[in-house]
């Protein structure tokens, strides 16, 4: 394949690593490789996520949203590079998404394209990380769920509290 033929070309040996990625749930500055910030993850900000990894590994390291590298797996794994919007959502701990036109990320002007769940969908719903109020990600997400559970249960603090937790609970007809 056409990895393999580049691999060839630049005299790089089968099974030596040149480099790696990381998909991270936040905000990313690719250009930077920096990890910005993000609610999921709320005392990392402006980590230099590429920059340690490489000091530690000793090969270069790209970082990019969770969501983002998704889409370009979708993207590799099916061979599709062809001109048009694709759109992927991810739905787990919050609500995230990618977005790429004619075959490559739309990142948008500050990173965030595609990022779903930080979009207001109540205006009387609960704060979110991102600033906003009411956001998808903090009324359907699975921290959602959990958080909803909280609410109604009110489990002690000693009580875990996860969403395989709420989902047994759920099927055993709590």
């Amino acid at each position: 394949d056409s990895v393999s033929a580049t691999l060839r070309s630049a005299n790089v040996l089968p099974g030596t690593l040149t480099g790696a990625g990381i998909g991270l749930p936040g905000e990313v500055d690719i250009a930077l490789g920096t990890f910005r910030s993000s609610p999921i993850l709320p005392a990392w900000h402006d980590v230099p996520i590429a920059q340690i990894l490489q000091e530690r590994l000793g090969i270069p390291f790209q970082v990019e949203n969770d969501a983002n590298a998704a889409l370009i797996g979708e993207h590799t794994a099916l061979d599709r590079h062809e001109d048009g919007v694709n759109a992927l959502i991810t739905l787990g701990t919050g609500i995230g998404g990618a977005i790429s036109v004619n075959g490559k990320i739309h990142h948008g002007l500050d990173h965030s394209a595609g990022e779903f769940g930080h979009i207001s969908v109540s205006d009387d719903g609960p704060p979110c990380g991102c600033g906003n109020i009411g956001c998808l990600g903090k009324l359907a997400s699975a921290t959602a769920l959990v958080d909803y559970y909280r609410d109604l249960a009110k489990p002690s603090n000693l009580d875990p509290v996860n969403g395989e937790i709420v989902s047994k609970q759920y099927f055993a007809g709590d």
